[in-house]
């Protein structure tokens, strides 16, 4: 099943909301964890958006595409337990997007060696402060 649209979805006891924006934004839920995935916005969350976002413990943050101001106010409005970051500048794609390094010296992450796969349970999630987690990327 493919999921393209703003709506409710259930796929083997896994929910997944689709939340309008300009891109779709989505919640999974599953095994007491949820995910937000905000896709490429272009500004910070409307009530109505962080309403169904709100509790996530694991964010997916477009940084490229979002402000310092931008960056800061999501993740105050969301506080993810865990932060992924994605979409932004590397050295083999030509995009104007804010480097990494702008966002982990924000976010005063010092240890920002990537990592091939994460794996996480519901118990293992930090319980007070929030961690950055850098996937690294996959060679097309």
């Amino acid at each position: 099943m493919e999921i393209t649209a703003p709506g409710e979805y259930e796929i083997k006891e896994t929910f997944i909301y689709g939340v309008p924006a300009a891109n779709t934004l989505y919640l999974i839920e599953d095994d007491n964890m949820s995910i937000a995935f905000l896709g490429a916005l272009e500004s910070g969350l409307t009530n109505e958006q962080l309403e169904k976002l709100e509790g996530a413990d694991i964010l997916l943050l477009p940084v490229g595409t979002l402000s310092k101001e931008q960056r800061a106010v999501v993740v105050s409005q969301l506080e993810p337990r865990v932060i992924i970051p994605y979409l932004f500048k590397q050295a083999r794609v030509k995009k104007e997007l804010e480097p990494l390094e702008t966002f982990l010296k924000e976010l005063g992450v010092k240890n920002s060696d990537p990592i091939e796969k994460y794996v996480i349970k519901d118990k293992d999630l930090p319980q007070e402060d929030t961690s950055v987690v850098i996937l690294s990327p996959t060679q097309a």
